[in-house]
């Protein structure tokens, strides 16, 4: 659990208000292209969490791209509300230089008319795939030696906008993170 009901402070001016609080370390970057993640995060460190914004000049696949090539061979666990034919391509391309393992998805259901094409190639390179009502857009990440988790507005698509997210290395953040959706893909 993050945090308790006891862990909310209430503000009786401001209307459902809820806050989160965490001691853990946090940096912020505005990151407009895939150089910006390698200065300005450079290699990445347990307990951190990194706040981003993207400015549109990269996608979420690149973004695990950067990640599984800095801790190595990882399974990933992804969700999306759309995907299209270059992120599937660069999934694949991650799994055949062997940096992603097993690679579970959760797509939103409507993904098989919208991007038949992107959809039919995923499902020849993932280890499962669950259809749901997901507009999540996540990752999760974990090997022997890493867990983190990404959350963000960015689908696995070209995005010409301004998305933001945060990269997670707190490992009780990741474990929730991933609780969750193996209980979806379970469901």
């Amino acid at each position: 659990m993050l945090f308790t009901k006891k862990d909310i402070k209430k503000n009786p001016s401001a209307k459902q208000q809820v806050g989160f609080s965490s001691n853990e370390p946090s940096k912020t970057f505005t990151l407009q292209s895939l150089k910006d993640l390698e200065s300005n995060i450079g290699q990445l460190e347990t307990g951190f969490h990194y706040h981003f914004w993207s400015k549109g000049q990269w996608s979420m696949h690149e973004l695990l791209q950067f990640i599984v090539q800095k801790v190595g061979k990882s399974d990933v666990w992804m969700t999306t509300w759309t995907i299209t034919e270059n992120p599937v391509r660069c999934l694949f391309g991650l799994k055949k230089d062997n940096l992603i393992g097993e690679l579970h998805c959760i797509l939103d259901y409507r993904i098989k008319g919208r991007k038949p094409g992107p959809f039919q190639f995923l499902k020849k390179i993932a280890d499962s795939i669950t259809l749901t009502q997901c507009h999540a857009k996540s990752l999760v990440i974990v090997n022997e030696n890493w867990k983190v988790s990404v959350v963000g507005s960015a689908n696995f698509s070209q995005n010409p906008r301004l998305e933001a997210g945060v990269i997670c290395t707190v490992p009780e953040v990741v474990d929730f993170n991933l609780k969750i959706m193996k209980n979806e893909i379970l469901q």
